[in-house]
């Protein structure tokens, strides 16, 4: 009788514990959600805007993540017919089978703390000025930590990234080298041509289609070899390379890489011997873009060496779509993977909508 006694009381003891748990976890979610509720919207925010609110963001994701031919899994009708917002969530549910469509999952913005009207503000930032917007802006204007930022930015450009062409089809392509510098000293100031010079740093190798005007930019190591493995990599076999007088093409030839060659020799720094154009061989469209990329520094007082690839494609995104008739925000939301639709059996929970 004793022993059942004290374990009576050691099942009690627990069930209250866990009970003191939800409680308190319980009174944790009510605090955010008044925290949420009450903060402070930015002034750079236009509550009135197109993406002034959550609402409004996530109805845009919901339009660019499914079409108008998507049907519900579970009733087989159309998504955008019959699925509602639910209420306090990032999720649009089905009124007829109570399918959840996720808005989030997939994207940068899932598993995130930020304000989803945050990340549209930044979107906006990004492709409507000619280089984007730096950190300290945006720390400024969002009022949150550099670091939020930084975060902020380094997912927009690994996303661009999945946007970029992976290989150049064309019958002439363009190809070339660029040095950018990456200290102190700013992103590109004072980088003129050649590899002599100590302080240019991160070479960038580029490749153009003459018919479309793509490009494809990387940051190599080497420009003996690993030049040599990118262009093998992005150019088909049998194409036509324009290159400048840079030894390393040469081996294209060589090696028995099946790739026509023609290059040119430019004028050395600080003299006039050289040559622009050359028959077909030219590099003119390359020599556009790495203008672009030089007068980056002008934007950006300091880039580190690591993450110059994300300024590069970043860049490259916005070189390629440059004469779009579409926004660049407009095709960036378009490439939405479409969302996932999850099919829940015996839910009671018409409330939630």
């Amino acid at each position: 009788m004793k022993y059942k006694k004290q374990n009576i009381l050691r099942g009690i003891c627990f069930h209250w514990e866990q009970i003191k748990i939800k409680f308190i976890n319980l009174k944790i979610k009510t605090m955010e959600s008044q925290k949420n509720e009450n903060r402070k919207v930015p002034q750079v925010i236009n509550t009135q805007g197109d993406f002034g609110t959550r609402d409004k963001c996530n109805e845009v994701i919901f339009m660019a993540r499914t079409t108008e031919d998507c049907k519900c899994p579970g009733c087989s009708r159309k998504v955008r017919d019959v699925y509602r917002p639910r209420q306090n969530r990032n999720e649009y549910m089905c009124r007829n089978c109570y399918s959840v469509l996720t808005l989030y999952s997939g994207t940068i913005f899932e598993a995130s703390n930020i304000p989803i009207e945050y990340w549209f503000y930044t979107l906006q930032q990004v492709f409507d000025n000619s280089f984007g917007i730096t950190s300290k802006k945006l720390e400024k204007r969002l009022n949150v930590s550099v670091k939020t930022a930084l975060y902020m930015l380094f997912k927009i450009r690994t996303a661009l990234k999945e946007l970029n062409p992976k290989t150049i089809a064309g019958e002439f392509v363009e190809c070339d080298e660029v040095f950018p510098k990456t200290g102190t000293g700013g992103f590109g100031k004072d980088a003129g041509q050649g590899s002599g010079n100590k302080e240019r740093t991160s070479p960038v190798a580029v490749l153009a289609c003459r018919e479309t005007g793509h490009v494809i930019a990387k940051v190599v190591l080497k420009i003996d070899s690993t030049l040599r493995s990118f262009v093998v990599k992005h150019v088909p076999r049998g194409g036509t390379i324009l290159t400048d007088g840079n030894i390393a093409y040469r081996k294209l030839i060589d090696e028995g890489m099946e790739y026509k060659h023609f290059s040119v020799k430019h004028p050395s720094v600080g003299k006039r011997n050289g040559q622009w154009v050359l028959g077909i061989a030219s590099t003119n469209r390359c020599e556009n873009f790495n203008s672009f990329l030089k007068t980056m520094h002008r934007f950006y007082r300091f880039v580190s060496a690591k993450h110059v690839q994300g300024y590069v494609d970043e860049l490259v995104f916005r070189f390629n779509h440059r004469h779009d008739d579409t926004k660049m925000m407009e095709t960036f939301l378009d490439s939405l993977s479409n969302a996932e639709i999850k099919e829940r059996k015996n839910f009671r929970g018409r409330r939630f909508l």
